[in-house]
């Protein structure tokens, strides 16, 4: 559920008497003490709900006589509503779905979602049946809602495949960087063509660093204590993309040209979950995982042996090259190449020096046609869908 299916109580009802799922508003938005600046924005709304569901039927006298017997736990359910949840549910042998109740919105600013809560007893109190327990009849709910660097979607508008959540709960960094590649051959000074350089120069080649950090992936209640896409990772660690990447935040990256390097996995301790997340809870708890991985972006343009000659800013092998490989992306396993003009010609036409060619042990490689196509082969890294990172895979 979500705090949309509780009710704002009357004003006629006791502030220790609220029924089940309904609540009231001791502060809000307007008038109220919030934070506002480019880093750390914040707006605390204070909530009045009955901490059990049996409050208009408790004793509240404070002599000890009498204390609350709660059928369901109100508080729990409401703060588990107001943040929001996630959980999961298995559709098949190896697929699952995440179902994601999201956080409360600000009704003002909508881009604002409730993030945390701090609880704190109401009313006249009782003890419990324990000396040292003291019970409230209604709890003073201060929600701290503050914007957040990743989309928020719910279920039904999620136009993915099954169970991808690339299009939610992540968020995207960015970093360039630049290479330093050493280039192979024999160079030569202008002023004497009979001097070899010495020490080979090098080349400056730009490269991406993606960082996706997914957030609040739920535990698999079976073992929640290995990340739920584990076969995933182990599966994509080291291999280049396959299927154009990221097209839900119109990256779109072309296949061979993002290289999943590295993640860091963090356990999240259990959270409150609602009803809906009962099948999920481990130890009356959620568990969750926050997952940043890590890639390296490097997209050098298209081959093409038709290109008569260089552009300003690409390399293109020209006439002596292998027109099979046109219009696949030159990524990770195309290496800078400034040598062969007797040997690699087409034709009698001498390559277009320098340019970027594919790498393979036997020089042989296999084109699937698509758009863009791609190559296939014993490559320097192989290939998978980077995408099902994104998704619970057991």
């Amino acid at each position: 559920m979500s705090l949309v299916n509780w009710i704002l109580a009357s004003s006629s009802i006791q502030n220790d008497q609220l029924p089940p799922m309904q609540y009231k508003m001791a502060k809000g938005f307007r008038g109220q003490f919030s934070t506002f600046n480019p880093g750390n924005s914040g707006v605390p709304i204070e909530y009045l709900v009955g901490w059990d569901s049996a409050a208009a039927s408790a004793t509240s006298d404070s002599s000890g006589g009498g204390y609350f017997t709660p059928d369901a736990n109100n508080l729990q359910n409401f703060l588990s509503d107001v943040l929001g949840y996630s959980y999961i549910e298995q559709v098949g042998l190896d697929e699952y779905l995440i179902h994601r109740v999201l956080p409360d919105a600000l009704f003002d600013w909508p881009v604002f979602y409730a993030q945390s809560a701090m609880v704190e007893g109401w009313g006249p109190c009782a003890q419990g049946t324990s000396t040292y327990e003291i019970i409230y009849p209604t709890a003073r709910v201060t929600v701290d809602y503050k914007p957040i660097d990743f989309a928020v979607l719910p279920d039904d508008e999620l136009s993915g495949e099954i169970g991808q959540e690339l299009e939610r709960y992540v968020t995207r960094g960015f970093g360039f960087d630049s290479q330093y590649l050493t280039v192979n051959g024999q160079m030569k000074f202008c002023t004497n063509p009979q001097n070899v350089v010495a020490v080979q120069p090098g080349k400056i080649t730009s490269t991406q660093e993606l960082n996706y950090t997914w957030h609040q992936i739920p535990a698999l209640s079976a073992n929640p204590f290995i990340p739920p896409n584990l076969s995933a990772i182990m599966n994509c660690i080291g291999t280049v993309n396959s299927l154009p990447f990221d097209t839900v935040a119109g990256i779109n990256a072309p296949p061979g040209t993002v290289l999943f390097s590295s993640c860091d996995v963090k356990m999240e301790l259990p959270s409150l979950g609602g009803s809906e997340a009962a099948g999920s809870l481990v130890q009356g708890g959620l568990y969750y995982w926050t997952i940043t991985f890590k890639f390296s972006y490097r997209n050098n343009g298209v081959y093409d042996t038709t290109d008569p000659g260089h552009t300003t800013t690409k390399y293109y092998p020209g006439h002596g090259g292998n027109p099979q490989l046109n219009g696949v992306p030159i990524g990770h396993n195309f290496i800078y190449r400034t040598y062969g003009a007797t040997g690699g010609t087409t034709n009698g036409i001498a390559l277009n020096l320098p340019f970027w060619d594919l790498i393979t042990n036997d020089g042989t490689f296999t084109i699937t046609a698509g758009t863009p196509p791609t190559v296939s082969g014993v490559t320097i890294y192989q290939s998978t869908d980077l995408n099902t990172l994104f998704t619970i895979t057991g």
